[in-house]
């Protein structure tokens, strides 16, 4: 009858210390999870520095933004370059949305891509015809959510 006592006793401490264990890898599965938040933040922010770096830092791409916000004509070599730049930024914006999508960024991120595109996606003719350029390199997801916001929202 020892035996069985004992047995019945080990059992219970063998459950306790399983319960014990799964409850302790949840707990590290949520500081990884907390941790990859943290640095996906950085990596953003390391990106967007980047970015505005080399964005003013260009000899072109401010005066091309200049040009188009006063509606002028670009010449065909500043079409190209505002066409990388403009690849960069919604590469960039994709990312994010796909960040969003998997849970790692908050809520605020839709309507901060909406600002983006009415900001820049749909700004001028040159915007705009960079995006039908470009977009077929982009995630199906990402052109539906630019493509999806109301024309009415939509800058002229």
């Amino acid at each position: 009858m020892d035996s069985i006592h004992v047995n019945k006793w080990l059992v219970l401490a063998a459950n306790f210390g399983v319960l014990l264990g799964v409850v302790l890898v949840l707990y590290e599965i949520r500081q990884n999870s907390e941790l990859m938040q943290v640095q996906i933040r950085q990596a953003r922010a390391d990106a967007a520095v980047v970015s505005n770096e080399q964005t003013f830092e260009s000899a072109y791409i401010p005066t091309i933004l200049i040009t188009i916000q006063q509606g002028r004509e670009l010449s065909d070599e500043d079409m190209i370059r505002f066409v990388a730049w403009f690849r960069s930024m919604n590469r960039n914006q994709e990312n994010v949305l796909a960040q969003y999508k998997f849970g790692m960024l908050d809520e605020h991120i839709p309507q901060h891509i909406e600002d983006f595109a009415r900001a820049t996606i749909w700004q001028s003719k040159y915007s705009r015809e960079a995006w039908q350029i470009t977009k077929p390199g982009y995630s199906d997801e990402y052109v539906d959510f630019i493509e999806s916001m109301p024309e009415s929202d939509l800058a002229d």
